[in-house]
Parts: structure tokens; sequence; C-alpha cells
């Protein structure tokens, strides 16, 4: 599970309700692979996780251009990436093909936590520094 905390914050109201929002979801999915309906979970889960993140990146690479962010380019391909990641994940669930939801589950908290703690720190500090 993900804690979420003020190390996790970027400095932006908006931006981190909706980290928030993508921790709550990938909670639910931990909280439902520890009582043993992780599959479910994750059929249920990620297509609505996937489509709030694409919302969220969306909203945050506009947030990066009109503060100038000089490095928008590399993180929207991290962004196209984890979405595609995302999406051969899903067709794979929806075609029957097997999948661990702890794998799953752990890849998406750990994209999650460093993404937001390593890649979104970066225009954090870049506003701030701008500012």
């Amino acid at each position: 599970m993900i804690q979420w905390s003020e190390k996790m914050s970027v400095g932006n109201l908006i931006i981190d309700q909706q980290h928030k929002t993508l921790v709550d979801l990938v909670n639910k999915m931990y909280d439902a692979v520890s009582k043993g309906k992780g599959d479910e979970a994750v059929k249920e889960v990620l297509p609505e996780l996937v489509n709030y993140t694409k919302t969220h990146f969306d909203y945050e690479e506009n947030f990066m251009k009109q503060t100038s962010y000089p490095n928008l380019a590399q993180h929207h391909k991290l962004h196209q990436d984890l979405i595609r990641h995302a999406y051969d994940i899903n067709d794979n669930i929806q075609t029957g093909q097997f999948f661990s939801s702890v794998t799953v589950t752990g890849f998406l908290k750990d994209w999650l936590m460093n993404h937001i703690l390593k890649e979104d720190m970066k225009y954090s500090i870049h506003n701030a520094a701008s500012v």
C-alpha cells in the first residue's frame, strides 16, 4: 500500500489531488490482492486507473507547457510508455491471457512512486526556482 505524505507533494493542489486519486486506485487493487480478490480488482480497477491516468497526464503536461518546463518532451514520453504498457496489460487481461494481479499491482505501485518522487519532483523544483 502507498501512504500519501507531504514529500510526495509537487506544490500544485490540483496535481497533488490527482496523485492522491491515483494512489487510492492503486491501494484499492492492493487491498483486493491482500483479500485474495486481486484478479477481479485488476480487471475492474485497471481500466478506471488507465482512464484517470490519461486525464491526469493531460492536465500535468498542460501545466508543464504553461510553466515552460524544459523537459516536457521527455516527461511526455514517460507518460506515453506507461499508457502503452497499461493498455498492453489490459488487452492481455481482456483476451484471457495469464496475468498476475500481484505483479500488475506491484508494477503500478513502483511506477507511480518512482514517477512522483523522481520525475514529477523535477518540474516541482523547476517551478519553485522560476518564482
